[in-house]
C-alpha cells in the first residue's frame, strides 16, 4: 500500500544554512503530493507553548512541546524522518508511536544511528557514509533546483574578476578568502564575502544573502576550503550557475570536484599551496578554456545532483520502509531527558530545570548504547563540565548530587564525576 503520511523534523536554521536549503527543497517538493507532508522545526530556544508557522506551511515550535506534538502526529504516520544526530525527541516520538519507518538523515560528518529504533541512516554524501557504524545506512545525495540556479556562461565582467567565499561563522577552514587575496596583490581581482561569517583581510563582506543565484550569477569562482564538510551544498549550487568552485581535499565536495576540469582541489598544508591554486584559477578564467570549465561544471550536477534525483532516491526509500506495518510502540529511554536537558542549557532556557527535575524523579539508568555513542558520551560530558558545575555554582548540590550518583549507577566512570564528588563531599 502507497504511504499516506511523512512527518519531516529538522531544528532551527539560518537562511545561509544548507541544511536549510535542504529542508526548502523537500518542501516545494511536496506541495500537492498525494503523500500528507507535515514539516516541523523545533527550537530549543522556544518557551514551553510558542509556536509559529511560516507562509510555506512550516511548524515552527518549542522542544519542550515537541515530544507530544510529534507523538500525536506519528501515531497515523507511516514515516518520520529526521536530521540527526543530536537528536532526542523526534526518533522517540515516533518509536512510542509505532510508526513503521525511522530514517535518520545525517547532514554532517559524525555518526549517527543512536536510537536502536532507527531503520535506516541516510548519508548525503559518501564521506558521511564512511564513518557510521551501523549497517543499514544509504547515500542520497543532495540535490539543488537547477531551474532556480540557473546557468551563466563566460566572464561576469570584462573589467574585473570576483571570487566569493560563501560561509557561516561556524565553519572550520584551512584558511581565509581575505588572507589569500592579499597575498596575490592582482589589481584586477576582487574578493566578497557572503554569509554570517565575520570578514578577514583583504575582503568586501556583503553579509547574509537570500539570492544566492544572483550572487554566483555575478561571480567567476567560489572559494571555500573547509576542512572536513559533509557535503558541500554551496558547490554543486555555484557549479550549477557556471561559478567555479575551488574546494579542499578533505572536503566531501572533493569526490565530485575535478581539479582543472570543472574546479580546482588544495592539498591544503600552508596558506601558500592555496594562494598557487587561486592564482591557478584566476589565470585560466581570463582564457578560452572557462567556458568548457563552466559546462563541465553544470553537466556534473545535471548529472548527480539535482533535486529530482534527490526526491526520487527519497520516495524509493519510503516506499520501501513505510509500507510495513506498524510497529509494536517502544517506552521512551531515559537517555532522552539527558539529551534534551543538554540542549535547553546550550540555549540558556532555564526549562532545563525541569527536565533535571524529571531526571532525578524518575531515577533511571541510562542506556549502555547510549554511554557507547559518540553522542551520549558528548551528553554526559557536557552534564560534568558544563550543567553539574554551574547547577553548584547556583548552589543547588543536592540536585547535583543526586545526577553525580545516577551516573556512578550507570556505571559510568570519569576523573570529572571522580572530582565532582569530592566537590560535593
Amino acid at each position: 500500500m502507497p504511504i499516506r503520511k511523512l512527518v519531516h523534523v529538522s531544528y532551527s536554521y539560518g537562511v545561509a544554512n544548507g541544511i536549510a536549503h535542504i529542508d526548502e527543497c523537500f518542501l516545494h517538493a511536496m506541495q500537492g503530493d498525494k503523500i500528507t507532508f507535515v514539516p516541523f522545526v523545533i527550537h530549543p530556544e522556544y518557551a514551553k507553548g510558542h509556536e509559529e508557522e511560516s507562509a510555506h506551511g512550516l511548524k515552527h515550535i518549542s522542544l519542550l512541546d515537541a515530544f507530544d506534538r510529534l507523538y500525536r502526529e506519528c501515531l497515523d504516520a507511516d514515516v518520520l524522518q529526521f536530521n540527526g544526530a543530536y537528536d532526542p525527541i523526534a526518533c522517540n516520538a515516533a518509536a512510542q508511536a509505532g510508526v513503521p519507518a525511522l530514517i535518520e538523515i545525517m547532514h554532517q560528518v559524525e555518526q549517527g544511528g543512536l536510537s536502536p529504533s532507527i531503520d535506516c541512516v541516510v548519508c548525503v554524501s559518501d564521506i558521511v557514509q564512511q564513518v557510521q557504524n551501523v549497517p543499514h545506512t544509504l547515500v542520497i545525495y543532495n540535490g539543488i533546483d537547477c531551474s532556480k540556479f540557473s546557468y551563466k556562461e563566460g566572464r561576469r565582467s570584462n573589467d574585473h574578476i570576483v571570487c566569493l567565499q560563501v560561509s557561516n561563522a561556524a565553519k572550520e577552514l584551512y584558511c581565509e578568502l581575505g588572507d589569500v587575496s592579499a597575498l596575490l596583490n592582482i589589481q584586477d581581482f576582487e574578493s566578497y564575502s557572503i554569509g554570517g561569517r565575520p570578514p578577514c583581510g583583504k575582503i568586501i563582506d556583503k553579509g547574509v544573502c537570500t539570492n544566492m543565484p544572483q550572487a554566483f550569477h555575478e561571480a567567476d569562482l567560489l572559494f571555500l576550503l573547509e576542512k572536513k564538510a559533509a557535503f558541500g551544498l554551496v558547490f554543486a549550487e555555484a557549479m550549477a550557475c557556471g561559478t567555479l568552485p575551488i574546494v579542499a581535499s578533505t572536503a566531501g565536495a572533493s569526490s565530485f570536484v575535478e581539479h582543472g576540469k570543472n574546479g580546482w582541489i588544495v592539498n591544503y598544508r600552508t596558506i601558500d599551496d592555496a594562494a598557487a591554486v587561486l592564482k591557478e584559477a584566476i589565470a585560466l578564467v581570463r582564457t578560452s578554456q572557462l567556458r568548457s570549465m563552466q559546462q563541465n561544471a553544470r553537466a556534473t550536477v545535471l548529472r548527480t545532483f539535482t533535486q529530482e534525483a534527490m526526491m526520487a532516491g527519497y520516495r524509493s526509500l519510503w516506499e520501501r520502509l513505510g509500507s510495513r506495518s506498524r510497529k509494536k510502540p517502544v517506552l521512551t529511554p531515559a537517555w532522552m531527558h539527558y539529551s534534551t536537558a543538554s540542549l535547553l542549557f546550550i540555549h540558556k532556557n532555564p526549562a532545563y530545570f525541569n527536565i533535571l527535575a524529571s531526571i532525578i524523579e524518575e531515577n533511571r539508568l541510562i542506556e549502555p548504547y547510549f554511554l557507547r555513542h559518540p553522542q551520549g558520551q558528548f551528553t554526559i560530558r557536557f552534564f560534568l563540565e558544563g550543567i553539574i558545575p554551574a547547577l553548584i555554582a547556583l548552589g543547588m548540590k543536592a540536585c547535583a548530587k543526586r545526577l553525580c550518583e545516577i551516573f556512578r549507577k550507570s556505571r559510568i566512570s570519569s576523573p570529572l564525576l571522580t572530582h565532582l564528588d569530592s566537590v560535593l563531599g
